[in-house]
């Protein structure tokens, strides 16, 4: 529900409420920051920022809305997997890196799909 929550008050302008939240998640904050620093600097630290917030976010929705699950011993191993392999492939190929972020994305709703429906 945080998800919808959020989103509401970016769209009502809810400053208060956003400062609230950021303040009592400021541990996630500053990791997400670090984290979007260090592995991928050439984006830039506010867009993984923001990348990153809105992927466990939506996460968490999924799994409480539609009771699906990714993050269990095979499912992250799932993700991890074909993460590598998508990856180094538009990595190695000439034309493919710009395609990175949205193969990031897409790997993870995929990696949902394949671990709730065929293995779990």
């Amino acid at each position: 529900m945080i998800f919808w929550s959020f989103i509401n008050a970016i769209l009502s302008l809810d400053l208060l409420w956003i400062v609230d939240f950021i303040l009592a998640n400021s541990f996630w904050f500053f990791g997400f920051i670090a984290a979007g620093y260090f592995l991928a600097p050439h984006r830039g630290m506010v867009m993984n920022l923001i990348i990153l917030s809105a992927l466990i976010m939506v996460s968490a929705e999924f799994t409480g809305y539609f009771d699906l699950l990714i993050y269990t011993g095979i499912g992250l191993m799932l993700l991890y997997i074909s993460r590598m392999a998508i990856l180094l492939a538009l990595d190695n190929t000439p034309g493919w890196s710009r395609y990175i972020p949205l193969a990031w994305v897409l790997s993870f709703f995929v990696a949902i799909f394949i671990y709730n429906v065929f293995i779990r």
